[in-house]
């Protein structure tokens, strides 16, 4: 039994000096690898011969494969030149050597990192903005020591545009900016309005207001009334509703123009609840029929200048007008009534405004030479007659007209005479100018060029 033992254990001790031999003999084996891959370049790292205890006894570690890559690089850039501006990168790289790839590539990208051999930890650290130091200083506002009066004055010499930029700063600077003294003109022609838009023109509450050739889009009543007195609605886009509605806004009206509009009777309320009104023009107006104008002669009794050229009047309408005019009107043109006008209207007319400075009555081709003596007799203020294209009144009375009314400065007969029969009654009467109006004048918002001003009241910004 003793014998038997010694040769197990004597087996077992032969066992283990030969797995020594084995293990020893691959341990050198691995180095001899190991020094033979270190020495070429261009030879991988073989990780499968070698375990963790074995490579943590020799002095080195299984290296994950992106860190191998890196090294393998770091070892070909030790063989380059190095310029000083890369020594200086490596010298940052030498220094990063043991950061964790992982925590690099789990950091946030930014749009101008590549990755690269050498890792630089300036590229992910975070700059700051400071803040300024008017901020952290608190600076104060010095227009809160001005008076909102004060404000209010410097606000007055910036146009509409910058006044709504000012607006938009604080509470106080948008009471300011939306007084009603800064916007006591404004002119939005031909621009096409919505219906906020129309509301908060509304809101500013303007005294002068320019609206020639707008597109309204819609409208809607702010109930109450604006302080308004001279609006210019000349060929705006808009419905008979809606102007009805827009009209209603206005009782404070002293000069206003709906050239080339329909109207029905809605809108002639709100025309006629402006009993202050002196100056309308509603040439080339649609709809105007007798209830028009006995609404509108009744409350608006205080008219100086009306335009009701190219309306289409009818007989009828015309004896409403003109025995229903105010006999202070100044200014009145029926030009373009063709057919409608006759004699016994001149006469019915003169009876009652005899104040009238300037008439118009072209295109009546009904008058004939018996209203001669109705104009020369009468009319004794007036200044300025057009009689153009009145077919059926003889040459011959021009010049009976022009020497009988020493009060006449201004006739106009366009397309009766010719050139040199012009110049021959021009030297005959010389105190006179004839053709020197071509267009009306009478009740309308704009004269010639001056397109930003309306009845001689500037409404456009000069900046605008």
């Amino acid at each position: 039994m003793v014998g038997k033992e010694n040769t197990t254990l004597t087996e077992r001790r032969s066992s283990q000096d030969s797995n020594r031999s084995i293990s020893l003999r691959n341990s050198q084996d691995s180095g001899i690898h190991l020094k033979s891959s270190q020495e070429s370049n261009n030879t991988s790292f073989n990780q499968q011969h070698l375990t963790d205890e074995e490579t943590h006894d020799l002095g080195i570690s299984i290296l994950p494969e992106k860190q191998k890559k890196e090294n393998e690089l770091m070892d070909n850039m030790d063989d380059m030149k190095i310029s000083p501006r890369n020594k200086s990168n490596r010298y940052h790289s030498d220094s990063n050597e043991n950061i964790d790839i992982d925590q690099i590539e789990n950091s946030p990208p930014r749009k101008s990192l590549k990755r690269s051999s050498s890792l630089d930890l300036e590229k992910f650290t975070l700059n700051r903005k400071k803040k300024s130091a008017f901020l952290q200083n608190s600076a104060p506002n010095h227009f809160d020591s001005l008076s909102d009066e004060v404000m209010l004055l410097i606000f007055t010499y910036l146009n509409k545009k910058t006044l709504v930029e000012c607006s938009h700063v604080s509470k106080r600077w948008k009471r300011i900016a939306y007084d009603d003294e800064l916007w006591t003109r404004i002119d939005v022609s031909s621009r096409t309005l919505n219906t906020t838009a129309i509301s908060s023109l509304l809101e500013r509450n303007p005294k002068y207001l320019r609206m020639s050739q707008t597109h309204f889009r819609e409208i809607v009543s702010i109930h109450r009334f604006l302080r308004t007195e001279y609006l210019d609605l000349s060929m705006a886009k808009i419905n008979v509703e809606d102007l009805g509605i827009f009209l209603s806004h206005f009782n404070n009206l002293k000069k206003l123009s709906l050239e080339h509009i329909t109207c029905d009777l809605t809108v002639c309320n709100g025309i006629a609840q402006n009993v202050k009104l002196n100056c309308l023009n509603l040439s080339m107006c649609k709809n105007i029929c007798e209830h028009f104008l006995e609404l509108l002669l009744t409350h608006c009794k205080g008219l100086l200048s009306l335009n009701l050229s190219w309306c289409n009047l009818n007989a009828k309408c015309l004896e409403i007008l003109c025995e229903n005019l105010s006999p202070n009107l100044i200014h009145l043109n029926l030009a373009g009534c063709l057919k409608n006008v006759e004699n016994h209207h001149v006469e019915t007319l003169a009876r009652r405004c005899a104040n009238l400075i300037e008439l118009d009555l072209s295109d009546s081709t009904q008058l004939t030479d018996d209203i001669v003596p109705v104009i020369v007799n009468h009319f004794p203020k007036l200044s300025t007659l057009s009689l153009s294209r009145c077919y059926n009144i003889a040459p011959n009375k021009y010049g009976v007209i022009m020497s009988s009314k020493p009060s006449l400065k201004y006739f106009n007969i366009y397309g009766l005479l010719h050139e040199k029969q012009i110049d021959l009654l021009q030297k005959s009467c010389v105190h006179v100018g004839i053709n020197k109006n071509k267009f009306s004048v009478i009740a309308r918002p704009t004269v010639g060029d001056k397109r930003t001003s309306i009845w001689g009241y500037r409404v456009r910004d000069s900046s605008s």
